[in-house]
């Protein structure tokens, strides 16, 4: 899965193949996007926000990234973004509005963001 700017999302198929779906969510007039290098200490990546509807985290890189809610991200701990696609989504039955932080092995590693 992956949140294209204009609010489609990219979905892989059982046939492999990926289609693109647009979906709105209620309350929600507009999102900001952007990708933060996670070192191997902890990283801020989004700041508590009291007004997020939804946030999509998704690790861009080549080694597990691992993102913590709350407190400082910690190597093999809290929720492990694999390499090249993971991804971890906050939305309305899970909502969370605080500080999001990440770490990963080696450092300078790309985790992309969605948070409206």
């Amino acid at each position: 899965m992956h949140v294209n700017r204009d609010g489609s999302i990219n979905v892989a198929t059982g046939g492999g193949s990926a289609g693109s779906v647009v979906v709105g969510m209620e309350g929600v007039a507009s999102s900001i996007t952007g990708s933060v290098s996670v070192g191997n200490t902890k990283t801020g990546v989004i700041a508590s926000n009291t007004d997020r509807k939804f946030a999509v985290f998704t690790n861009d890189s080549n080694e597990v990234i691992y993102l913590s809610l709350g407190n400082d991200a910690v190597m093999n701990m809290g929720i492990r973004l694999n390499a090249s696609g993971g991804a971890y989504e906050i939305n309305q039955t899970n909502l969370y509005t605080g500080s999001v932080t990440a770490i990963c092995n080696t450092g300078t590693k790309n985790l992309t963001f969605s948070e409206g």
